[in-house]
């Protein structure tokens, strides 16, 4: 079916990006990295179908591809965040992260928000540019900035931050 084709078209697609995003670091796929890449690929090819299911249902109803031409481009920029969680997954674990926003573009208040509550550390980084977590979606202009620290920084940043999940409903709130 169509649908079986995106879908392995997809995880085919991230599953790349997020080996790309590991190598960004030299790192080789070892059994615990496939273990979180099949992890993270498997959710986001769910999250993303839930979407796609939608457009091809409008689709099939007479919408023209043409009118959806934004939508059908905002699939190729998430592949992008694969590529940022293979990043940050490949990265030492003494690293922190800071989430930057393109000063030359219009941000969403949940980006600035990210840069505002950062930096972060691997663990409590809530989500990745374009990921589609944020108000632009996969529209964003963001970009991470990884520097590797001491693990006293480490530490210190991951016990002064909030956990993912709370800076999520944070910037619901805003």
């Amino acid at each position: 079916s169509a649908v079986g084709v995106l879908k392995d078209s997809f995880r085919k697609n991230y599953s790349q990006a997020f080996i790309t995003g590991l190598k960004y670091w030299g790192v080789e796929l070892d059994p615990f990295l496939r273990k979180e890449e099949n992890r993270w690929v498997n959710s986001a090819v769910i999250h993303e179908m839930r979407f796609l299911n939608r457009l091809l249902i409008e689709i099939d109803s007479g919408r023209s591809v043409d009118s959806l031409k934004g939508r059908i481009n905002m699939y190729g920029n998430t592949v992008k965040s694969a590529y940022h969680a293979g990043v940050v997954a490949g990265a030492h674990p003494d690293v922190i992260i800071e989430w930057r926003v393109n000063k030359l573009a219009e941000n969403c208040g949940d980006c600035l928000n990210l840069e505002k509550y950062g930096p972060y550390t691997k663990d409590n980084l809530p989500s990745t540019p374009k990921a589609g977590a944020t108000r632009c979606l996969s529209n964003c202009k963001c970009t991470l900035i990884i520097r590797k620290v001491e693990k006293s920084e480490v530490l210190r940043v991951r016990n002064n931050n909030l956990k993912p999940r709370t800076v999520m409903r944070k910037l619901r709130r805003v």
